[in-house]
């Protein structure tokens, strides 16, 4: 290699090690500014695009109010949820609706509210809330066995990489963000057991239908025999002296 070959082999790595400098400033930069964007950080931003949600409730929850989700404030009379992502969920998102304990899904609902603070509600006391209308419910009283999804080897959820470990990944927290795959996953579970539980109606159905048959045949079977054995008594008392 010659002496000048040599130098523009220098200069070419100095000019890339400059290049790569400002394009990390650029991004610093740039990540500065989103961080100053309206005071919300990536974070933030980066959020308020997601559209699914684990929500962690109970069944006593639902019962008190199937048409909300809450979240309890940091401390009395505090501006903010306890559970801070609680805050980032928007109107139109879609909600799982997870019942701790019990550890089933109620159904799935779409949030039609923005967030509502609420100071003494009758059953939640002060609490921060949403508004939601029912999506797809399982059948009457029925619900969606979450802990048997969890353990079927053939699903996969991203929530849930270590599927040992997936209660630690709800523990106490009221809401979880969702991947659109996990909550087609579990809508797509929730129409399967509607499917099931229609199925299973229909048969009980069929199962009435074949036995009332079998009950007419039965009937015009007795009906037979009582004429047979009206005819037989008639006979005999016209043979009698």
């Amino acid at each position: 290699m010659s002496p000048r070959e040599g130098r523009f082999e220098q200069g070419e790595l100095h000019l890339k090690k400059t290049m790569q400098k400002q394009a990390q400033s650029t991004s610093q930069v740039f990540s500065a500014g989103q961080k100053a964007e309206n005071g919300r950080s990536p974070q933030i931003i980066a959020c308020e695009k997601l559209r699914y949600w684990l929500i962690i409730h109970s069944l006593k929850a639902y019962a008190q109010h199937p048409d909300m989700i809450g979240c309890g404030t940091k401390v009395p009379g505090s501006k903010y949820p306890k559970d801070a992502r609680f805050a980032d969920i928007r109107k139109g998102d879609k909600i799982v609706y997870y019942a701790t304990g019990d550890k089933v899904v109620v159904g799935i609902f779409e949030v039609v509210s923005d967030m509502e603070y609420l100071e003494s509600d009758p059953q939640w006391g002060e609490e921060f809330v949403y508004r939601i209308r029912a999506d797809l419910l399982p059948p009457k009283g029925e619900y969606l066995d979450f802990k048997a999804l969890i353990k079927d080897s053939l699903l996969k959820f991203d929530l849930f990489p270590d599927k040992k470990k997936w209660a630690l990944q709800i523990w106490h927290h009221t809401c979880r963000p969702l991947t659109k795959k996990d909550f087609d996953l579990i809508a797509q579970q929730m129409h399967r057991l509607r499917i099931k539980s229609q199925a299973d109606i229909d048969l009980v159905k069929k199962k009435l239908r074949d036995r009332d048959a079998e009950i007419d045949r039965l009937k015009v079977l007795i009906r037979e025999r009582e004429d047979q054995l009206h005819r037989l008594q008639s006979q005999l008392k016209q043979r009698d002296p």
